[in-house]
């Protein structure tokens, strides 16, 4: 059982890192969006993808005036890629997302999978 779950979880992170790659090919070639949901004292230590846009999972929730800007200046249909430290805000986010209408949204994992992927990395 051990090992199975071993599996299960090696496909997925390898799963995360050729999104993030997918994603970063996105953002370059047609302009779609890199949402970064981490909290600021995460961004200050870790620094943050190249081209992200940073709303912390906290304004989400509280539907802060960043967010609400977000939803407001951003076409339902437009490539959104969120990640987060390991995925499971982003996963939370994509939810909202969805919710709100947007169709092309997706949950690339964390920054470390776009960090193993070899993608650029910007300190704040």
């Amino acid at each position: 059982m051990k090992i199975l779950m071993m599996l299960f979880f090696s496909f997925c992170f390898a799963q995360y890192e050729d999104l993030a790659k997918s994603a970063y090919q996105d953002i370059k070639n047609h302009g779609a969006i890199l949402l970064d949901v981490r909290e600021k004292s995460e961004l200050e230590e870790e620094g943050m993808a190249k081209g992200a846009k940073s709303i912390p999972i906290s304004q989400v929730k509280k539907e802060h005036q960043d967010w609400k800007n977000f939803l407001k200046e951003t076409p339902k249909e437009k490539s959104i890629y969120v990640y987060c430290s390991a995925g499971g805000r982003a996963g939370k986010v994509t939810k909202i997302l969805k919710e709100n209408g947007y169709t092309k949204v997706i949950n690339i994992g964390g920054l470390r999978d776009w960090k193993k992927a070899g993608l650029p990395i910007v300190k704040k």
